[in-house]
């Protein structure tokens, strides 16, 4: 039910794009109406007059109707529907198409917490327009000017004047858009990977499993560790591209518009920024002290004294292992682990003074930390603490997001429950074999 729900895409006039024509009415009697039947947004399928669908998709119902070889019907039964016209020219018809494609994507509005997201820098003043306020275009001076900052581009003068180096390959950029669970907007650049060649290595980076996640936190409750969380800010801008590639500045740009960028920063897009970002942080990670899991390797752990230093390597060999598996021995040691778990840019840190920990990411490897507090919300779900002290996890805000969805579809709140399962219900007193089988099912 989750998953259909998110799938909705709504028009604000609360009508939905179509997806595609999947059929047709067929055996027809002599004056009845062609009727073709359509699958929209919604999941709904109807049948619809092609006399209705023609004023809006004309083409769409001519490459429809060449297809299955009803042409010359459909005209028959609708003389004023020029299909024929329309299939006439099926470069120019193939066009069209998918530029009716295209648009009809275009015009969907995206949400995100309950705010209309922009597409595109233009959209994204009109939003502004609209709301009385410049909040995205705050967000993309902030992006823009984080680029300059971390030194992502290196500026070659205006195409007119200047040349890109030898052997760089032009891409474009664009700009996605989002909006925090708290309401802060984001704009990021992105660069088109897609225009870029196959790199001859591997590209691979992992990120740490939710199980993994969830060992991470049940560890460090267990060893009355405190859990952390922080964002690391632009973390692909961390580290540097080998990929040969230059783009053209657009509007957003301002002043710059039309100067050639060489990107020499892993920009967002390009297909080796993920794993270029992921040596530098593990390269970070190891200088601390952390070595990763074997069973998780995007989970790091060092080994601490019993009076919070770090255990040397050296410390940690000599003592005496409790057992050995696979060729991998474990120590006994008076002292604990400490975790840092890592999904992309999104770090979970299980510590007993996790404050020294993001003072060294700040500091020592120079950082952009933001978010850094007790764990509340990771990765869509929220943590809080009971009267108890006990740290709790559910998918509030995700649920809340569900709830309204849910009400706007079937013009009803969903049934509230705190179990999957009617609470009176007793399935192990259930002696039939059929049920016994069901609910194992």
């Amino acid at each position: 039910m989750c998953e259909f729900v998110e799938e909705q895409i709504q028009h604000e006039d609360q009508t939905w794009n179509f997806r595609k024509i999947i059929g047709h009415r067929r055996d027809l009697g002599p004056r009845d109406k062609p009727e073709i039947q359509i699958e929209w947004e919604s999941g709904e399928i109807t049948f619809e007059p092609i006399t209705e669908f023609y004023k809006d998709e004309p083409w769409l119902l001519a490459e429809y109707a060449q297809e299955k070889g009803l042409i010359d019907d459909w005209e028959r039964r609708c003389p004023r529907l020029k299909l024929s016209r329309h299939a006439r020219n099926a470069k120019k018809m193939m066009r069209v198409i998918n530029q009716a494609k295209r648009q009809s994507y275009q015009n969907t509005p995206i949400y995100m917490f309950g705010v209309k997201v922009p597409r595109n820098h233009e959209q994204a003043v009109k939003f502004d327009e609209e709301n009385g306020n410049r909040l995205w275009q705050e967000a993309e001076a902030k992006e823009i000017g984080q680029m300059f900052e971390y030194n992502v581009f290196e500026d070659h003068g205006h195409r007119n004047a200047g040349q890109p180096p030898e052997g760089y390959k032009q891409i474009r950029l664009h700009l996605v858009y989002a909006c925090k669970h708290d309401g802060r907007r984001k704009a990021r650049i992105v660069a088109g990977g897609h225009l870029t060649d196959p790199p001859l290595e591997s590209v691979y980076s992992g990120v740490v499993s939710l199980r993994g996640l969830r060992m991470v936190i049940f560890l460090s409750e267990l060893n009355k560790l405190k859990v952390y969380q922080t964002d690391i800010g632009n973390a692909f801008l961390e580290a540097r591209t080998t990929e040969k590639v230059y783009v053209i500045a657009g509007g957003e740009f301002g002043s710059y518009k039309d100067h050639i960028f060489v990107i020499v920063g892993s920009l967002y897009g390009l297909k080796t920024s993920s794993k270029r970002f992921h040596e530098v942080l593990n390269d970070v990670l190891r200088e601390m002290g952390f070595f990763p899991c074997v069973a998780e390797p995007d989970i790091w752990m060092r080994a601490m004294n019993a009076d919070g230093t770090v255990m040397s390597t050296e410390d940690l060999e000599k003592e005496q292992p409790a057992y050995t598996y696979e060729g991998v021995s474990r120590p006994i040691f008076d002292g604990y682990y400490e975790y840092v778990a890592s999904y992309v840019d999104d770090l979970t840190i299980g510590s007993r003074d996790p404050d020294s920990i993001l003072d060294y990411l700040q500091v020592r490897a120079k950082f952009k930390l933001k978010g850094s507090s007790e764990i509340n919300y990771l990765l869509g779900c929220d943590y809080w603490r009971d009267d108890d002290g006990v740290l709790c996890s559910a998918p509030k805000q995700y649920l809340e997001k569900m709830e309204v969805e849910y009400e706007r579809l079937f013009g009803e709140k969903p049934r509230k429950s705190r179990a999957p399962m009617d609470p009176n219900a007793h399935p192990e007193l259930d002696l039939n074999k059929r049920g016994i089988l069901f609910l194992r099912s």
